[in-house]
């Protein structure tokens, strides 16, 4: 079972700031343009906090991955559902055929943590396009969906080598042997 971590105001502030600024490119994109990298942010945020949270039961090789993933469908379905579901209906009333198809592909995929992948199809990243991807922020939850799914309790080697959350070690595949050595190198 993961632990508690104990509550980081200065976490949560930049939490609300990545958040602020993702809003702003959506209201305001020619003000913000930069503003959608406060995903990155928010990404990069969140893996520490779940990793910190979880490493206690990795490290003691307890971690429960049905209730890992329960408490994450809790915390994120209150807010992902009626974002999909808002979505959806706007581009159902407002956009194109062909807007509305490509918006319903992405809210398909957001309900299914792979927004990642239908992604890689479009345009990238930072090109001018993304601003009309209403979901693109989603690609984080689907990286961090699938890592932690990739990543099972039984494939957590780096847990015996590291003493606290080492972000490297968390993300280095086991060799091919199924040792789990190449984390000791780092």
């Amino acid at each position: 079972m993961a632990s508690q971590s104990p509550y980081r105001a200065d976490i949560d502030g930049l939490r609300a700031l990545a958040v602020l600024a993702v809003l702003g490119f959506h209201a305001f994109p020619e003000l913000l343009p930069g503003g959608f990298l406060g995903v990155d942010v928010f990404f990069a945020i969140s893996g520490y906090v779940v990793t910190a949270a979880i490493w206690p039961a990795l490290s003691q090789r307890t971690l429960d991955l049905g209730a890992f993933y329960a408490r994450r469908a809790r915390r994120l379905l209150p807010a992902l559902l009626p974002v999909l579901i808002a979505v959806w209906g706007m581009a159902w009333c407002f956009a194109t055929p062909d807007d509305a198809r490509r918006i319903g592909q992405t809210v398909a995929a957001g309900a299914a943590f792979f927004t990642n992948f239908v992604l890689l199809r479009g345009g990238g990243y930072f090109d001018r396009e993304s601003v009309a991807q209403p979901l693109l922020h989603l690609w984080s939850l689907g990286v961090e969906a699938q890592f932690y799914l990739c990543q099972r309790h039984p494939s957590f080697p780096q847990a015996r080598y590291f003493k606290f959350p080492h972000p490297v070690a968390m993300m280095c595949p086991r060799r091919a042997t199924g040792r789990g050595r190449l984390s000791a190198s780092l």
